[in-house]
């Protein structure tokens, strides 16, 4: 939470910081940390979700679509995780809002990240992970190529990746992949 505040803009940055009363908020690092910035903290009331409703409201965005892509996908309940993640990549992607003058609101172009447009395939899709020499047994006689399902984008030593469950059962990290977008 901290490492993302670090990162806005100047323009980004607000007076006010109001937040549920969670341990995360609520941290004297945290504290700290907003009130060296001059910004000042506003807890809500325990069982008060009007008081923090813009970001109730995202939130309730985001889990529906966390239910459907896992609906959609038949996918199991222990990869409610990476749904949720992939759903807030989605979310930050499409426009949210349109201003008076047509532009669409973008909000991941808002803060300048580069869009990676390459990596974001449908959640849940058949995909191979390539592996270099260096990454196996042998690298001449070794398969280079392992099966996965596509969990979302991933990021590996600051190189964007995506994220995809193997066939062993292991969230592995990959730079180099096929994605078969429409065999599930």
């Amino acid at each position: 939470f901290l490492a993302f505040i670090e990162t806005l803009p100047e323009e980004f940055i607000f007076q006010v910081f109001r937040a549920d009363a969670g341990s995360v908020y609520r941290a004297k690092e945290t504290r700290d940390f907003l009130k060296s910035k001059g910004i000042a903290c506003q807890y809500a009331c325990v069982e008060s979700p009007h008081q923090i409703s813009i970001a109730e409201r995202n939130h309730g965005v985001l889990l529906s679509t966390m239910r459907a892509i896992m609906a959609l996908f038949h996918a199991p309940v222990e990869f409610w995780a990476a749904a949720l993640k992939y759903s807030a990549v989605l979310n930050n992607n499409m426009a949210s809002k349109y201003k008076s003058n047509d532009t669409a609101h973008i909000p991941w172009l808002t803060v300048g990240m580069a869009y990676a447009a390459q990596l974001l395939h449908p959640f849940g899709c058949f995909c191979i992970l390539h592996k270099t020499k260096h990454q196996v047994i042998d690298g001449k006689t070794s398969v280079r190529g392992v099966y996965g399902v596509y969990l979302g984008i991933g990021l590996a030593e600051g190189v964007k990746d995506i994220r995809a469950i193997t066939n062993e059962g292991k969230i592995e990290h990959s730079a180099f992949f096929t994605c078969q977008d429409n065999y599930f």
